[in-house]
């Protein structure tokens, strides 16, 4: 169990870059009332094509940052480091840890074909937790895997809709869509930000699933008991990397909501193995 949010909580969410964004916009509407605080290892992006220890390293580095700043509930908004990297983080830190995970078993538990797909990072499919859900789906279910090296890239560049993005869902679905799949796992918080364009190439029929609708209610779960600040806390956004090309994708992938990041500072981090 992660724990109890103390009161009041403030979120602090942390991810290899923008694909946080996407969980983070939903946090905002669910909870409008929470700071958040967001974090974004730019500097090592993409956390998909690092080892498991270097990306536990630069999250467990993240992880401190945001408890420095104030964060007292953490949401791992990474499936890489869901999958991989959430004990040692929980372990660096004293405050609740939420992760992400791709969301395996609600696909299979909605598919009618038996057939579902999941879009994961390398990092990812080759996880611990991975493995973990996989074994965990009914044996009457089949899960198609597919690593999608260099997506998460394109997101993180605002590139959503380019001939090579598209390209890289076409390839990645081709096989599964063949076989008769009837949902998609979007298992990267940066493919959130394709869902349209994974509907188009998957298709009307396909369902579409993440994991940030579970993690927002267990976030909610969290904080039901809290008491509510009295001092209305400013939202903070903190990067590895540059500070201005991650303010301008934010802008692109999040419209007018991205002013509700609050200030977007450059803040870099040392990783100790």
């Amino acid at each position: 169990m992660p724990g109890v949010a103390p009161d009041p909580p403030v979120i602090g969410l942390f991810d290899s870059g923008v694909g946080g964004l996407s969980l983070w916009r939903e946090l905002r509407r669910a909870l409008p009332a929470m700071p958040l605080i967001y974090a974004a290892d730019t500097a090592a992006f993409p956390y998909g094509a690092r080892s498991a220890a270097e990306v536990a390293a630069r999250a467990r580095a993240l992880a401190q940052l945001l408890v420095a700043q104030g964060a007292t509930l953490l949401v791992a908004a990474c499936n890489s480091i869901g999958t991989a990297a959430l004990a040692e983080v929980r372990a660096a830190t004293g405050v609740p840890v939420v992760g992400t995970v791709p969301a395996i078993r609600s696909a299979a538990a909605a598919t009618a074909s038996g057939q579902i797909a999941a879009l994961v990072t390398p990092l990812t499919a080759g996880g611990l937790g991975y493995a973990a859900l996989l074994a965990a789906v009914p044996p009457h279910v089949q899960v198609w895997t597919r690593p999608c090296a260099g997506l998460a890239e394109q997101v993180e560049a605002g590139v959503l809709a380019s001939p090579r993005t598209r390209a890289l869902v076409v390839r990645a679905l081709a096989e599964p869509v063949a076989a008769g799949v009837d949902a998609v796992v979007l298992g990267c918080t940066h493919y959130v930000f394709l869902a349209p364009l994974v509907q188009a190439v998957a298709g009307p029929n396909v369902r579409l699933f993440d994991g940030n609708a579970g993690v927002v209610r267990q976030v909610e779960r969290l904080v039901s008991t809290s008491t509510p600040s009295t001092v209305q806390l400013a939202n903070r956004c903190f990067t590895t990397g540059p500070a201005a090309p991650f303010a301008a994708v934010a802008r692109r992938l999040l419209g007018r909501e991205a002013a509700a990041l609050g200030p977007i500072v450059q803040h870099p981090i040392e990783a100790d193995r």
